[in-house]
């Protein structure tokens, strides 16, 4: 895209989608003219399954899929969707599920911003260069 262009985009949720699936949804997308696509808000589930545990490289190959097919990508930090490990060490909410609810954030132990940069930082550097993109 062009400087001074108009951005047209998506919010694609591809944690819910089967990764065969990804490369049909980007050509349908740029078929249609989206040029962006915001991604990964509420995937820390995704990122971080084992606390201290991150893995990216799903999300990579997304970013490079839809750079492909000139898709640019914003990338969410996943505060929409915080997981909460516990001592448990398995993903999920204060009552133990998973999804949206953030009834536990208010919480002390939660460490909600501390968790936020560190998800930031982690990303940042396993991309090699210690940039985000």
């Amino acid at each position: 895209m062009e400087a001074g262009g108009i951005f047209f985009g998506v919010d694609y949720y591809l944690e819910h989608w089967p990764r065969d699936r990804w490369e049909t949804d980007a050509g349908l997308m740029k078929e249609v003219g989206i040029n962006v696509v915001r991604m990964a808000e509420f995937a820390w589930v995704r990122m971080e399954g084992k606390s201290g545990s991150f893995t990216f490289e799903w999300l990579d190959d997304a970013i490079a899929l839809f750079a492909g097919f000139g898709i640019r990508t914003v990338l969410g930090t996943p505060t929409a969707g915080p997981a909460h490990l516990g001592g448990s060490g398995k993903p999920g909410n204060a009552s133990g599920e998973q999804g949206r609810p953030h009834a536990w954030v208010w919480r002390p132990s939660a460490r909600l911003p501390f968790q936020c940069r560190n998800f930031g930082t982690r990303k940042a550097h396993s991309n090699g260069n210690g940039s985000p993109l």
